[in-house]
């Protein structure tokens, strides 16, 4: 047994919050107009926009999912988590005037749920894609295995049942299966991170896979941005970045979009084709790792490929 089990964590789990509704595509521009408008009348008030009374009317829907709303819009980066504003995330992508407003981009999707699995205070959810290591799955064993982390991480666990909701919204969120359009359902649609094919249900719809293939919607502008904010929040001074760690380390693109080595190595000598005057590939001495080669600090070639990737969505925005 782990030494951390009698050691009180300083993480703060969260596992409640989202009244088991899972992300749905109308709500991400619902928050950023809502908000918006708030914010330009007086930015003060967007602290009580979830909690005033008006704001089942202002929504347009009901009390919990309100609740809801709240929970989306912290943890998916499109508010700050204190004043409530808005983001510079969520207005370069979600605004009247931002790039991908009504999320129509796959690279936008890509975007959501890499803001979302990169909190550790989503147990589930950085759990899942950073430790999960299997490949089919249940709900039952995945409830096990994370109770398990709680007690060898020291997390108090107030309620399992609380927990097996969580873990159920999860799977709702992610899982996708072949649905002809006679058999679609609101259900079979609300969350578009669906769209992004990390879970899959089978035959047996208690039985899930976790698919670690090649990933439709992740471009070479929108690996580049991962891969270089992953290696700022490791270290920003390292100049090398190895295969390894792309694969394994824990918020790394490998991890976070369920690469196998094939799918990460193709991204990458995508990116050494692409982008090789910014971070050049190398495999030598049995080395397999980038290079800063630019002559910039590995956070100014983040932001400027963060500006590219705004860029490319824009440029084939349907007008």
């Amino acid at each position: 047994m782990s030494s951390k089990k009698n050691r009180p964590s300083k993480l703060q789990p969260v596992i409640s919050g989202h009244e088991t509704f899972t992300l749905k595509y109308g709500w991400i521009k619902k928050i950023v107009d809502e908000i918006g408008k708030v914010e330009a009348a007086n930015p003060e008030d967007t602290k009580t926009i979830f909690s005033d009374p008006s704001s089942i009317v202002r929504f347009g829907i009901g009390k919990n999912m309100v609740s809801s709303l709240k929970y989306w819009a912290k943890y998916v980066g499109l508010i700050d988590p204190v004043s409530y504003t808005l983001t510079k995330f969520a207005k370069d992508f979600f605004s009247d005037d931002g790039c991908d407003p009504y999320l129509e981009s796959s690279e936008t999707v890509w975007l959501v749920h890499y803001k979302l699995v990169c909190n550790e205070q989503l147990v589930t959810y950085s759990w899942f894609f950073n430790n999960y290591n299997g490949g089919a799955f249940d709900r039952k064993s995945i409830l096990s295995d994370l109770i398990e982390q709680f007690e060898r991480e020291g997390w108090r666990l107030a309620s399992e049942a609380t927990l097996k909701r969580d873990v159920e919204c999860f799977i709702r969120l992610y899982s996708s299966k072949n649905i002809t359009k006679a058999k679609a359902t609101d259900e079979s649609i609300e969350s578009p991170l669906r769209e992004l094919g990390l879970i899959k249900e089978g035959t047996n719809k208690n039985v899930l896979s976790i698919n670690r293939e090649e990933k439709l919607g992740l471009s070479a502008e929108l690996a580049l941005y991962l891969v270089l904010d992953f290696w700022e929040k490791q270290n920003t001074n390292q100049t090398t970045l190895s295969f390894n760690s792309l694969l394994y380390d824990k918020n790394s693109i490998g991890r976070l979009c369920l690469l196998n080595e094939s799918a990460l190595n193709k991204i990458i000598l995508d990116l050494d084709r692409k982008f090789s005057d910014q971070i050049s590939w190398a495999e030598t001495s049995g080395m397999r790792q980038f290079s800063n080669v630019s002559g910039k600090n590995i956070g100014e070639l983040r932001d400027n490929a963060y500006d590219q990737l705004i860029n490319k969505i824009n440029a084939h925005a349907p007008r």
